[in-house]
């Protein structure tokens, strides 16, 4: 391991390794976010969750794309020594340890490893099987500092209640963040076979339009949800609609929406930007190359989606219990 001060002056280095994309890390084949559920029938209940979420939203909810994620490589990257969780986050999140902070480097919606403007400041990097992904995060000649991290086993399967029954991870419900974006040569990529990107999205609702206390499966925890009762679920599966039209659509904003309805969305987070890609700093290809940008899918909305079979929920108690070793 590097020692923390000599990795703080290598991680300041304005001359570095030539900056490459990371491609978007995947768990075993068989997990959930690889399933195909074109042909299931929705929830008898979609059409009221839907309009419930919608109302709860103050209007239809327009389909934005967000692309401030960064995901870095941490291979061979000088490693910092992680510090504590916040408190109310120590039973569900790692300590110890310690996390690669490649050179040139950033947060997420920032130029570096401070969080100066008071976002959720994600800090992803994966290293080998590794995902460290982290909220609220912050880098200093002290270490790497985190509301909450988790590392995730990308070789591993993991059960139906993920790291554990109750327990947050860098998203509100539990879930990983990386594996559900994708970047601008991955869209690339699956345009020229008129494809799709292979995997579920991660999708954010504002809290107002999620059923409040309660979570559904894979989800294992949940924000801070407040809609009513006939409202969306936190974890839940979203689809668009078979019945959507998306050959006047761009060929880049056809391979989100073809995995849209191939794989669907779950439901992870609180906010008003559905979508979650992630910045095309390091990719060859440029999201305005491809012309996908933030507003290039806003004549769609959440109306323009079905609600998956939701099984049983689960209520919000934040007792986090563990079904790992820390």
């Amino acid at each position: 391991m590097i020692r923390a001060s000599a990795a703080i002056v290598a991680i300041a280095m304005t001359i570095a390794a030539p900056l490459h994309a990371t491609p978007t890390p995947r768990f075993p084949p068989d997990s959930i976010w690889y399933r195909d559920i074109s042909a299931q029938a929705p929830d008898p209940a979609s059409a009221a969750m839907i309009r419930a979420a919608s109302i709860g939203a103050g209007g239809t909810l327009p389909l934005k794309i967000d692309f401030a994620l960064r995901l870095l490589d941490g291979t061979g990257a000088p490693r910092l020594p992680l510090g504590p969780p916040d408190d109310d986050y120590r039973d569900a999140c790692d300590a110890g340890g310690d996390v690669p902070v490649p050179p040139n480097g950033s947060l997420e919606d920032e130029t570096g490893y401070e969080c100066r403007n008071d976002g959720d400041c994600h800090l992803l990097v994966v290293d080998g099987a590794t995902l460290h992904e982290a909220w609220r995060a912050k880098v200093d000649a002290r270490g790497v500092h985190a509301a909450c991290l988790v590392r995730w086993q990308l070789d591993k399967p993991y059960p139906e209640e993920g790291r554990g029954d109750q327990c947050t991870s860098a998203d509100a419900a539990g879930f990983p963040i990386a594996p559900l974006t994708f970047n601008a040569d991955e869209v690339a990529e699956a345009m020229r076979g008129n494809g799709d990107l292979g995997h579920a999205l991660r999708f954010i609702l504002p809290n107002s339009s999620m059923r409040a206390r309660v979570f559904v499966r894979p989800a294992t925890h949940a924000g801070a949800p407040k809609g009513s009762v006939d409202a969306i679920p936190y974890g839940a599966r979203l689809r668009l609609r078979a019945d959507v039209a998306i050959d006047a659509f761009d060929p880049a904003a056809q391979v989100v929406l073809r995995t849209l309805r191939r794989y669907g969305a779950f439901v992870a987070d609180g906010g008003r930007v559905p979508l979650t890609g992630r910045t095309d700093r390091e990719t060859k290809t440029k999201w305005a190359d491809i012309g996908l940008g933030e507003n290039t899918l806003k004549r769609l909305s959440l109306n323009d989606f079905e609600v998956m079979p939701t099984g049983p929920t689960h209520p919000l108690t934040y007792d986090c219990r563990r079904n790992e070793k820390r």
